[in-house]
């Protein structure tokens, strides 16, 4: 049965991955996120000069 999203759906699954004691928070706990960001910022370019919305935050998308 394929289960549909419905208008809370994201703050569902949000409840749902960040119990405690979930993978997810277990794997945060462990990681030193930051140690990837100046690696990832060098490989990304950012031209702000064209304007438009600022972009999403490298850690973020990594």
């Amino acid at each position: 049965m394929n289960k549909q999203m419905h208008l809370f759906g994201t703050e569902t699954q949000l409840e749902k991955i960040s119990k405690p004691g979930g993978p997810l928070l277990k794997i945060n706990e462990l990681i030193d996120w930051e140690m990837f960001r100046s690696p990832i910022e060098h490989a990304i370019r950012k031209d702000m000069s064209k304007g438009g919305r600022p972009p999403y935050d490298a850690i973020l998308m990594f």
